[in-house]
C-alpha cells in the first residue's frame, strides 16, 4: 500500500513528484538569492593564496539554547557566483547551485544526506535560519 502522501496511481505520483521538484527549485532560488543578500551586506572577503577567493558569513543565532551557529560561502564576485554554501553546525550544510542566466535559471540544492524529512522539509530548515539572520538585521 502506498504512503498516505503519494496517491497509488502511477501518473498521480509523477504529477506528485514534479510538483515537489518545482517547490524545491523556487525554494532553492530564494535561498540562493538570500544568502547573495546577506553575503553583500554582512559577507568578508577571505582567500587562499591570493588566488582562490570568497566571501563568507558566519552567523550565530541566539534565539533559544543552545545557539545555532550557521555559515554561508559564495565565490568572491557575488554577481557571477554560481553557488552558494550554507552550513549549520550540527545539522548539515547545503550547496545551491545556479545554472543558466536569465529566464533560462535554474536552481538545484545538493544535500549530501537525506535525513527522515524530505528535501523539501530539509530546504525549509535552512531557509527559516536565513530568514532569522535577515529579520534580526531588518533585511527580509
Amino acid at each position: 500500500m502506498a504512503s498516505p502522501e503519494y496517491p497509488q496511481n502511477p501518473l498521480e505520483r509523477v504529477r506528485m513528484r514534479i510538483l515537489e521538484r518545482q517547490q524545491e527549485e523556487t525554494l532553492a532560488r530564494e535561498l540562493f538569492h538570500l544568502a547573495l543578500d546577506l553575503l553583500q551586506e554582512r559577507g568578508k572577503m577571505q582567500s587562499f593564496l591570493r588566488i582562490v577567493k570568497w566571501k563568507s558569513y558566519d552567523h550565530l543565532i541566539n534565539s533559544s539554547e543552545p545557539p545555532v551557529s550557521v555559515s554561508i560561502t559564495a565565490d568572491a564576485d557575488l554577481e557571477k557566483s554560481k553557488s552558494v554554501m550554507i552550513d549549520i553546525k550540527e545539522y548539515g550544510r547545503t550547496t545551491i547551485r545556479r545554472k543558466g542566466k536569465g529566464a533560462g535559471e535554474k536552481f538545484n540544492a545538493y544535500i549530501p544526506f537525506v535525513l527522515s524529512a524530505t528535501k523539501l522539509d530539509q530546504l525549509r530548515i535552512y531557509q527559516a535560519a536565513l530568514n532569522q539572520i535577515a529579520t534580526q538585521f531588518g533585511e527580509h
